[in-house]
C-alpha cells in the first residue's frame, strides 16, 4: 500500500477533527497532527460562553478585570510557582501542580483585585459550575491570567452558534449573556450539540493496528480551549488500554467509580503502551494556536518557524512524517521563538508527563542545556472536572462515530 502523506487539521475545532479522524477512519489516515484540540467540543462551547458571561458580562463594555491586573495576576502567579521545576524563567511547566491562593490578592488580602474582579478570576478557575455547585468542565490554568480572552465568544460568534442549536434562531430575543442557565441550558446544549460532535473515543484500537501516530499538543497557557482537556484525553487513553478486554458492564461499572487514584496509577503503568502510537506534548507559556510569552514555534497550527526550523526535532508536522515513514517517534519537540528573524528562546517540550529539566549549567534559553524528564503525576492534581471529561471519553468507547 502506498503511504499516504500525514493529515494535519489544526487549531480549535478543527484540531478536534484531526484527532477524531484517528477514531472515524482509521485506515485513511497514517499519521495526524492534532493541534489545540476542542476534544470535548459541546463543554468547550459551553465554557466559552461562560468565559464571556463572567468576564464582559455587559455586551462592548470592558472586562470586570483590566488586562494590567491579569497580569498582576500572572506575575503574582508565577512567584509563587514559577520555581516548581528547579528554574525562574518566567514559565510554569506544569500548571497542574501549581498551588496558589487567588483570597491573598483580594479584599481579605492586599486589595489589588475588588471582591467583583476576585470573583471573575475564580470563575475562570473553577471552569463551567451550574447553579447548584456541581463542576461540569475545567477551567483556565494557574499562569494563564494574562492570557484570559474575554470577548472570545463575542468575535468567535459563539454566542449566536449556542443559540442556534438551543432555540432553532440566530438571532434575538435569545440572549446569552441573559438567558443562558449553566444547569438546564447546559444539557440541552449537550443534548443538540453531541450528535454531531461529542467527547472523543479512546478507542483508537483501528487506527493502531493500521500503524497510525498521532501526536497531539497544546498550550498551559490556553484559555480558549482548556489545556486539561488534552491531557484528559491521554487519561483516557491509558485507562482504555486497561479496560478494554473487560466485559462492557464491567467496564461501565469501573467508569463509574473511577478515583484520581485510579487515573493517576494507570498512566504511570500504561503510558509508554500509549505513547507507541500517540504522544502529546504541552508547551508552558503557550495561549491558543501560540502567543503568550513561551516559545511555541512548532507549526501544525502554531506559529511556523523560519525554513531551517522545520525539521523533525522542530516541527510537529515533519515530527509526525519522521515517525510514520522511519519508525523514530518523537522523544520531544524543540519549540522556539523569534523576534523578527532572529532566534531568542528555544526549549525542548516532551511527551507528557516528562518535563524539560535544566541541567544546572549553560544558557536557559537555549534547548541543549535541558533534558526530558520522565515524571508520575499526583492524584491531587487531579480534580473533579478531569474526572468528569475522562469519564465522558470512556463512555465514547467502541463508536465509530459519536452519538451522545
Amino acid at each position: 500500500m502506498s503511504l499516504l502523506r500525514p493529515r494535519h487539521l489544526p487549531t480549535l475545532s478543527t484540531g478536534n477533527r484531526s484527532a477524531t479522524r484517528a477514531q472515524n477512519y482509521p485506515s485513511l489516515f497514517d499519521g495526524i497532527v492534532a493541534g489545540a484540540p476542542s476534544n470535548f467540543y459541546p463543554d468547550v462551547l459551553m465554557w466559552l460562553l461562560w468565559s464571556g458571561v463572567h468576564q464582559t458580562p455587559v455586551f462592548g463594555q470592558p472586562a470586570v478585570v483590566s488586562p494590567a491586573k491579569r497580569t498582576a495576576i500572572t506575575q503574582r502567579v508565577l512567584q509563587a510557582c514559577d520555581g516548581l521545576d528547579g528554574l525562574m524563567d518566567g514559565q510554569i511547566t506544569n500548571p497542574r501542580a501549581c498551588v496558589f491562593n487567588i483570597d491573598s490578592m483580594g479584599p481579605a488580602g492586599d486589595n489589588t483585585l475588588t471582591a467583583a474582579e476576585l470573583a471573575v478570576v475564580k470563575a475562570m478557575y473553577a471552569g463551567t459550575t451550574s447553579e447548584t455547585g456541581p463542576q461540569r468542565y475545567t477551567g483556565a490554568k494557574f499562569g494563564s491570567e494574562a492570557d484570559f480572552d474575554p470577548n472570545f465568544a463575542d468575535n468567535g460568534g459563539y454566542g449566536p452558534f449556542i443559540g442556534h442549536y438551543v432555540y432553532g434562531v440566530l438571532s434575538p430575543p435569545f440572549d446569552w449573556r441573559r438567558d443562558v442557565n449553566f444547569s438546564t441550558v447546559y444539557d440541552q446544549v449537550k443534548a443538540f450539540v453531541t450528535p454531531v460532535t461529542a467527547s472523543p473515543s479512546p478507542d483508537l484500537t483501528a487506527f493502531r493496528n493500521h500503524g497510525g501516530k498521532l501526536i497531539q499538543f497544546a498550550g498551559w497557557n490556553d484559555s480558549v480551549v482548556p489545556p486539561d482537556g488534552s491531557v484528559n484525553y491521554y487519561h483516557a487513553l491509558t485507562l482504555f488500554e486497561k479496560l478494554h478486554t473487560l466485559p462492557s458492564p464491567i467496564i461501565d461499572t469501573l467508569v463509574n467509580n473511577l478515583s484520581p487514584q485510579d487515573v493517576a496509577l494507570t498512566a504511570q503503568f500504561l503510558g509508554d503502551q500509549v505513547r507507541q502510537y500517540h504522544r502529546l506534548f504541552m508547551l508552558p507559556a503557550t495561549a491558543h494556536c501560540g502567543g503568550s510569552t513561551g516559545p511555541n514555534s512548532i507549526g501544525g497550527g502554531m506559529p511556523e518557524p523560519p525554513a531551517a526550523f522545520r525539521d523533525a526535532d522542530h516541527h510537529v508536522v515533519s515530527a509526525v512524517i519522521k515517525w510514520v515513514e522511519q519508525g523514530v517517534a518523537p522523544d520531544k519537540i524543540i519549540a522556539t521563538k523569534f523576534s523578527g528573524s532572529a532566534l531568542t528562546l528555544s526549549r525542548p517540550v516532551c511527551p507528557y508527563p516528562a518535563q524539560a529539566v535544566y541541567n544546572g549549567s549553560g544558557d536557559v534559553t537555549v534547548a541543549s542545556n535541558f533534558t526530558c524528564v520522565q515524571q508520575v503525576e499526583s492524584a491531587s492534581s487531579i480534580g473533579s472536572g478531569d474526572i468528569i471529561e475522562i469519564k465522558n471519553s470512556l463512555t465514547q468507547r467502541g463508536l465509530e462515530l459519536p452519538n451522545r
